[in-house]
Formats: C-alpha cells, sequence, structure tokens
C-alpha cells in the first residue's frame, strides 16, 4: 500500500533473545539521524492482535537495536512500510529463526550469546525440518537404518545447513551448541558480565563440569572477581589444590628463551662474562664452566 505507516507504540518488541545494548544503539541512532534508515527493520501480524486487551498489531522479527534507537533515542512515532519496516506473513518458528540468523550473520555476539542462538537455531531447525530429524523420506530413512547413531547424521546435516547460512564453521557450530546444551540457566545468568562470556576455552571447561553444585562455586568465584578463569576458580574456592611452582624453573625457561635469541657475537660475550667457554665458537650450547665446577 502507497504511503502505509505504521505506528511504532503498535510494535510489540518484548521477548527477544537478546537484549538491548543501549551503547550499541546510540551509534546505530548517529547513523539513522545522518543518513537515514538504509535497512529496514521487520514486523509480523501480531498473533494476539484480535484478543481482548492486546495493544499491539504487529510483532518485531529483526531490528530490535534500530527499533529501540528510531524510537526512544530519536523519538520516531511511525514507520514508512516498504523503506524503515518490512510486514512478514512468518509463524512463530519462522519469525524466530529468522531472528537467530539475522544475530549470527552479524557476529556481533560474544562466545556464549552465539552459544545460546545456535542451541535455540538447532532447536528450530528440527520444528521445521521434521523430516531431516527423522531421516528424511523412505530413501533416506532404508540407508539410515545401516546406520546406528541418526542423531549424528542429522547433526552433520544442520551443521553444513547453519555453517552455509549463517558462514560459521561446523566445528564452531557444533563446540557452541555443546556449550549451550550443557549449561544451566544459573551458570548462564551468572556468567553475564564477566570474562568468560566472551571466552569459548572457559566455557567448553566449565559444560565440562557436571557436578553444578562444583559448577555454581567455581562460576560463583569468577562473578565475585576472585579468579578469571575456570582452573583458577577451583584453587580459589578449594576444589583444587594450586600446585607449588619452583621459582627457579621461571629463571631457566627465561634463560632458555634470551639464549635463543642470541647472536654469535652476544652469545660469546654471554658465556666471557660467566667464565664459560665456547666449545667449538659456533655451538650455541655453553661448554662446562672452567675448572670443571
Amino acid at each position: 500500500m502507497v504511503n502505509q505507516k505504521i505506528q511504532i507504540a503498535k510494535i510489540d518488541a518484548t521477548n527477544r533473545l537478546r537484549d538491548i545494548d543501549p551503547a550499541h544503539a546510540e551509534v546505530i541512532a548517529a547513523s539513522i539521524d545522518e543518513v537515514g534508515m538504509k535497512q529496514p527493520i521487520s514486523v509480523r501480524l501480531h498473533p494476539n492482535r484480535d484478543e481482548e486487551g492486546c495493544a499491539y498489531e504487529y510483532k518485531l522479527v529483526i531490528g530490535g537495536h534500530r527499533l529501540y534507537a528510531v524510537d526512544l533515542l530519536l523519538g520516531w512515532n511511525e514507520l514508512k512500510v516498504g523503506s524503515q519496516v518490512l510486514i512478514e506473513d512468518l509463524d512463530d518458528d519462522a519469525a524466530r529463526l529468522a531472528e537467530v540468523d539475522e544475530n549470527l550473520a552479524r557476529h556481533e555476539l560474544n562466545a556464549l550469546d552465539r552459544s545460546l542462538f545456535l542451541a535455540e537455531r538447532k532447536r528450530l531447525y528440527v520444528a521445521l525440518h521434521p523430516a531431516a530429524a527423522a531421516g528424511g523420506d523412505r530413501k533416506s530413512r532404508k540407508i539410515m537404518e545401516k546406520i546406528k547413531d541418526q542423531s549424528l547424521v542429522f547433526d552433520r546435516s544442520f551443521a553444513s545447513a547453519t555453517a552455509k547460512r549463517v558462514g560459521l564453521s561446523k566445528s564452531t557450530i557444533n563446540l557452541s551448541i555443546g556449550i549451550a546444551e550443557k549449561l544451566d540457566r544459573e551458570t548462564i545468568d551468572a556468567l553475564r558480565g564477566t570474562s568468560v562470556e566472551t571466552n569459548q576455552k572457559e566455557l567448553l571447561a566449565l559444560a565440562a563440569i557436571t557436578d553444578l553444585d562444583e559448577r555454581h562455586l567455581i562460576v560463583g568465584a569468577i562473578r565475585e572477581g576472585k579468579a578469571k578463569s575456570t582452573l583458577k576458580a577451583k584453587y580459589a574456592v578449594g576444589l583444587e589444590k594450586e600446585p607449588r611452582r619452583d621459582p627457579q624453573d621461571a629463571y631457566l625457561a627465561a634463560a632458555n628463551y634470551a639464549v635463543s635469541k642470541m647472536d654469535a657475537r652476544t652469545l660469546k660475550a654471554f658465556l666471557a662474562t660467566h667464565g664459560w667457554t665456547h666449545a667449538d665458537g659456533a655451538s650455541s650450547t655453553p661448554a662446562k664452566p672452567r675448572g670443571g665446577k
């Protein structure tokens, strides 16, 4: 419809997978204020719009930060259909998948959020492609009867489709989903705002801890600033004893590194300083100290 507009107040932007980052929204608002909205947001008709008491006509699909920017930061009241907002014909699962893929494709997610989004995408993939999860058509099922682990075949299919869609490697996808499927909600909430939520290696270490009480102790230590890694947190809460380290080991490592960087002239001077002789004038290995000491 030509010149059709929709009221921003009629768009429901609740129940999103990702919270709004106000600082990111400010950057978007500045760009929109300067050059206009180059990429429209997407909405769909609200599933509850005909119910009594529903204040919304539309449900946000894609563009939470853009909507926040024009609504709360720029003070817009309406959006032009076509150039500023698109009205999509999507059901609940398809709309959620579009939201997931939009965020994954932008590569703005930290390691924890990426894991959660990929796990949600897998859930939606199963809902939207039940034949894939069941083994496909009759011919596919006959082939799969020879394979005991059908879930493995499905996982490969999902990983391939997702890798192609969002530009992530299959290994990243599988590792990330493994994290999301093993971490409990209490752990996820406690990790928010810590350095660990951006570190996939540490998230994998936490996901490998099956005892929830121990995991919560470890995450608590990280959140309280007592440790920055899973291993250090184990030491901090007494789950493991920190090994005693001989400072001489560090000195030896530093000396070996320094010697490996020396040229012949510097090495010769170094050996002379300590009363050693150079065995053959070319080798970087010091000879025994003079006097056999």
